[in-house]
Formats: structure tokens, sequence, C-alpha cells
């Protein structure tokens, strides 16, 4: 009978490569994932990467490439941020961009200046906390505010309005898309609120264009169940 002594699995040896430069031997350096000739000392990458912490290693070109990710547009979220920074309730903006503007600026500080700057620097994602920034820089135009429970009651209006014209589009309705979000907020707070000063704070569209949307929502609020 014969007894067998089980033994550690080596990795099979890689086959020996010849160096391109100088006829070197090339010898595989795991911590780089390189193949270093020993005269010459050219290392000629591996194509391979680590993923993570684990000691995992996969192909470049089978990696998922680096693309932008995109958001689906929301309705409800984008008239929430509008409303919030045009009614100048809290809203967390990087304090880091605070101090930026407030070193760029010269004056006193304007919505129009935030824009300016912003735009300048193309930070188009903070369009739509202009006011709120401009207030914490110093702007006096506060004029009004508006209370939890008036800010879920304009969310919920905005949201019937919203679902009214999903339902009617195609049969009475031929536009694809719904109303500039500011004339919402004009036509919620003007019909519902008593708050005629924050036309001053939107960013509203040409007159045709508006009255346009107005005379839409009209309708909209007379087919919401």
């Amino acid at each position: 009978m014969e007894y067998y002594k089980s033994q550690v699995k080596r990795p099979p040896s890689r086959p020996a490569t010849v160096c391109e430069h100088c006829d070197g031997l090339l010898v595989y350096v795991a911590n780089g994932h390189n193949l270093v000739c020993t005269q010459c000392g050219v290392a000629t990458f591996q194509n391979y990467e680590e993923l993570g912490d684990v000691r995992q290693f996969e192909l470049r070109g089978h990696c998922a490439p680096v693309t932008p990710v995109y958001v689906e547009y929301n309705r409800n979220k984008h008239f929430r941020k509008v409303l919030r920074d045009v009614t100048f309730m809290p809203i967390r903006v990087p304090q880091k961009l605070i101090e930026l503007i407030r070193n760029h600026l010269e004056g006193p500080a304007t919505v129009a200046k935030v824009r300016a700057y912003l735009r300048q620097k193309k930070l188009f994602h903070y369009y739509t906390v202009a006011n709120c920034i401009a207030h914490q820089l110093g702007d006096p135009s506060k004029t009004f505010s508006l209370n939890s429970a008036g800010f879920m009651k304009m969310c919920r209006i905005a949201d019937a309005l919203s679902r009214t014209f999903d339902r009617l589009r195609g049969d009475l309705i031929s536009r694809k898309n719904f109303v500039n979000v500011h004339v919402l907020i004009l036509f919620i707070a003007t019909r519902k609120f008593d708050m005629p000063g924050i036309r001053r704070v939107l960013r509203l569209p040409r007159e045709r264009t508006t009255a346009k949307h107005l005379e839409l929502l009209t309708m909209l609020e007379t087919h919401c169940v």
C-alpha cells in the first residue's frame, strides 16, 4: 500500500518572456502587475487592475467605462427645490461656495451678482438656490416667508396640477412638457396665497409665454379631481 502526502497546490509557472529591448528575461511583479526586465529594468504593463480591497484582477477592456450619471427629471422635486429658494427656506449650501462668492463680489450682494458668478464658474447646479445664497451674503430683499404648512400645501397643489396634466395630455392638451416651474409657483401663490411680492424673486419667461402657461393652469384647475 502506498501513502501519499498532501502538498500545497502551487500556482502554474509563467512562461518565460524575453525583453524586446535587450533580450533579457522578463519577471512578473505582482505589486504593479508588470513584466520587468532583469537587465534593462523596462516594465511592461499587463493590462490588469485591482478592484477595491479584494484581490481580484480583471482586464481593463472588460471593466465598465466611466460615463456621466444621468438622473431622471422629477417635476415635484424640482418644484420643491425652487420653492424653497424663492421663499428663503433653509437650504444646505456648501460653506466653501459661500466664501468663494463672498470674496469675489464687489459691493452689496444681489441675486443678479450671484447668478453671474455661478454662470462664470459654470456652477449651473446652484442656479436654483441663487436667492438663498444671496440672502446668506446679506441681500436684504427678503420680504415674505412661508411656513412648513404652507409649503406642503403648495406642493400638494402642484402635484395635483401635474397629475391632471399627465391625465389630459394627448386628449385635451397637445403639449408634451409641463409649464414653467416659476409660472406654476406664481399661479399657486396668487390664487391660493396672499403673496403678491413673490413675482420679484421669480425668473418668469416672456409675457406671452407666461400668459399661455397661466391659461393652461387655469384650465387644469377646473379638471383637478
